[in-house]
Order: C-alpha cells, then structure tokens, then sequence
C-alpha cells in the first residue's frame, strides 16, 4: 500500500483495535503480498485483512488541503466499505475523525465537522460518537479525546464478547 501517512493510520489502527489486531492483520497481509510484483495490493486487498476487527476510524482531511474535499474524501472511503465484499463493514460501529482542524477557524470547524456528520449518516456509517476534530501532526489538538473514545470502543467490544 502506497499512502504518504501510513504510519497515522497504523497507530490509530493500534489504539482503535489493539496492537494484536494490527499485528495479526499485518502478518497475513505481509505473509500474502511479501515481494509482490505490479500490480500491488490496494485497499482492497487490505481490507480482506482486517475484516475481523469489529469497528473503523474514517479520518479525512478537515482542511482540505491539496484540493481534496473532506465530505467527499468520506463518501469514497463510505463507498469503498459498502462496495467490499457483502457490505457487512458497514454494520461495524465506527468514529470520524477530521485531521489538520488546527489550519482552519472555529467558523470553519464547526462547519466541516456539521457537514462530515450529516453525510456520514447519509452514508449510513454506524458512528459510535460526534465527529472528532483532531491536529495529528502540528498541535496534538483532540488527540487526548480521540484516544479515550477508541479506548470505549474497544472495551465495549471487548465486553461483548
């Protein structure tokens, strides 16, 4: 998998469904596509991976930054779930969580995180919580409350079982 942020993805991974989980997917993800030639894996591939976990973290890019949309960047990622397999991930509990929210102002935020919660229930996305606002990278803003809400979840999950 080519994306520039991988390892965001991979610690919020750790924290939403436990490093075991993350690891396990991983594994067989490895074990299957180790020195792959082209055409690689896409998200496809690793979705097939971590189809056990039993609820995902959508981030999207709240500033918009490169020309990127984030109601739209959450429609794909909506509809790359719903299309994958049976369209069973989309049943799973889930959080939605707008990066780089530090780059825009408060008029602006609360705008963008009304906006992600409306098509997020458009979608059908099963949210566990209020869209989050976070800063990963410049200020650490939201990290805290992110965190203890993908804690709840796992411990709620865990419970269930």
């Amino acid at each position: 998998i080519h994306y520039g942020k991988g390892s965001v993805i991979l610690y919020a991974l750790q924290d939403y469904i436990g490093a075991d989980s993350v690891n396990a997917a991983l594994r067989s993800f490895l074990e299957e596509y180790r020195y792959a030639e082209p055409p690689y894996p896409n998200s496809h591939d690793f979705l097939r991976h971590l189809e056990r976990t039993k609820a995902l973290l959508y981030i999207v890019d709240a500033a918009g930054t490169e020309g990127r949309d984030p109601i739209d960047d959450l429609k794909v990622l909506a509809n790359e779930l719903a299309s994958y397999g049976d369209g069973d991930m989309m049943n799973r509990k889930a959080l939605v969580v707008a990066n780089k929210l530090d780059v825009l102002d408060e008029e602006e935020q609360a705008e963008v995180l009304s906006k992600l919660a409306s098509a997020a229930d458009e979608m059908g996305i099963q949210t566990y919580a209020s869209v989050l606002g976070i800063s990963a990278g410049v200020t650490g803003l939201g990290l805290g409350p992110l965190s203890e809400v993908m804690r709840g979840i796992v411990l709620q999950s865990q419970s269930e079982n």
